[in-house]
Protein backbone atom coordinates (compact mmCIF):
# COMPACT_ATOMS: atom_id res chain seq x y z
CA UNK A 1 0.00 0.00 0.00
CA UNK A 2 0.97 3.60 -0.90
CA UNK A 3 -1.53 5.36 0.00
CA UNK A 4 -2.28 6.17 4.06
CA UNK A 5 -5.87 4.64 4.77
CA UNK A 6 -8.51 7.49 5.65
CA UNK A 7 -11.03 6.37 7.66
CA UNK A 8 -14.16 8.04 6.23
CA UNK A 9 -17.15 8.01 9.03
CA UNK A 10 -20.97 7.92 7.40
CA UNK A 11 -22.68 11.61 7.33
CA UNK A 12 -25.25 10.18 9.93
CA UNK A 13 -22.38 10.80 12.77
CA UNK A 14 -21.75 14.24 11.77
CA UNK A 15 -22.65 17.06 14.54
CA UNK A 16 -25.25 19.28 14.09
CA UNK A 17 -24.75 22.88 14.48
CA UNK A 18 -25.79 23.09 18.01
CA UNK A 19 -23.39 20.51 19.18
CA UNK A 20 -20.57 22.03 17.84
CA UNK A 21 -21.49 25.59 19.24
CA UNK A 22 -21.87 23.84 22.71
CA UNK A 23 -18.87 21.39 22.60
CA UNK A 24 -16.77 24.99 21.49
CA UNK A 25 -18.28 26.70 24.14
CA UNK A 26 -16.79 24.22 26.98
CA UNK A 27 -20.67 23.86 27.27
CA UNK A 28 -20.79 25.02 31.42
CA UNK A 29 -17.29 23.66 32.40
CA UNK A 30 -15.44 26.45 33.99
CA UNK A 31 -12.28 26.41 36.25
CA UNK A 32 -14.29 25.88 39.48
CA UNK A 33 -16.12 22.83 37.89
CA UNK A 34 -12.46 21.94 37.12
CA UNK A 35 -11.58 22.25 40.36
CA UNK A 36 -14.31 20.24 42.23
CA UNK A 37 -13.51 17.30 39.77
CA UNK A 38 -9.92 17.18 40.81
CA UNK A 39 -10.79 17.46 44.72
CA UNK A 40 -13.14 14.24 43.98
CA UNK A 41 -10.71 12.10 42.23
CA UNK A 42 -8.33 12.61 44.69
CA UNK A 43 -11.06 11.89 47.44
CA UNK A 44 -11.47 8.47 45.27
CA UNK A 45 -7.75 8.22 44.93
CA UNK A 46 -7.23 8.26 48.87
CA UNK A 47 -10.17 6.24 49.67
CA UNK A 48 -8.81 3.36 47.03
CA UNK A 49 -5.16 3.18 48.74
CA UNK A 50 -7.25 3.12 52.17
CA UNK A 51 -9.11 -0.03 51.00
CA UNK A 52 -5.91 -1.71 49.34
CA UNK A 53 -4.42 -1.18 52.60
CA UNK A 54 -7.18 -2.39 54.75
CA UNK A 55 -7.03 -5.70 52.38
CA UNK A 56 -3.29 -5.92 52.55
CA UNK A 57 -3.80 -6.08 56.63
CA UNK A 58 -6.65 -8.64 56.30
CA UNK A 59 -4.34 -10.64 53.77
CA UNK A 60 -1.55 -10.82 55.93
CA UNK A 61 -2.93 -11.71 58.95
CA UNK A 62 -2.24 -8.32 60.70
Amino acid sequence: MNQAEVTKFPTANEADTATVEAAAGGNGCDAESIVGLSQSLIEVYDNLVDFTSHVIERVAGS
